[in-house]
């Protein structure tokens, strides 16, 4: 695992320890769900469920995130990932405006607090979207010198 992959790791771990609940686990837990999910389809919104119960939500039964419970159950993470990834229940939500993007960050800026921040784009995520100008609502997390997206995100012009 390095800091590149450790999302789709984390993806593997909840599939292979709660795919089989996940139908339980959201219909216990969907009145919780924070976020607006009725302007994306039924997969992204599936995905920005198991998102935030990966990161934001304990889990009823362990009390844990997923990601908490992982960083228990794996004493062999590298310490610098495993102390990016503790740091990742930091959450910025809201909607934020794209300055600038360069070789794979944007930095934002928070439309409420005017805080800015860089964000480091996962290789799945098209960098076309985040032209200078455009906003974007959803969330972020803290990771390592810059934050990371969480879930799934729109933007507009």
């Amino acid at each position: 695992m390095n800091k590149e992959n450790f999302k789709q790791v984390l993806f593997d771990y909840f599939s292979d320890n709660y795919e089989e609940r996940v139908c339980e686990i959201f219909d216990e837990l969907r009145e919780e769900f924070p976020y607006d999910n009725e302007r994306i389809s039924e997969e992204f919104s599936m995905k920005n469920f198991i998102d935030w119960l990966m990161i934001e939500k304990p889990l009823p039964d362990s009390g844990k995130t997923v990601v908490e419970e992982f960083i228990e159950k794996n004493s062999d993470i590298p310490k610098d990932i495993k102390n990016c990834m503790a740091r990742m229940k930091n959450i910025v939500k809201g909607r934020f405006r794209v300055l600038s993007y360069s070789e794979g960050v944007v930095k934002l800026k928070n439309d409420d607090t005017e805080k800015e921040y860089m964000v480091k784009l996962y290789n799945t995520i098209n960098p076309s979207i985040l032209r200078k100008g455009n906003k974007i609502t959803g969330r972020i997390h803290e990771f390592d010198e810059y934050y990371r997206f969480a879930g799934i995100f729109t933007a507009s012009r």
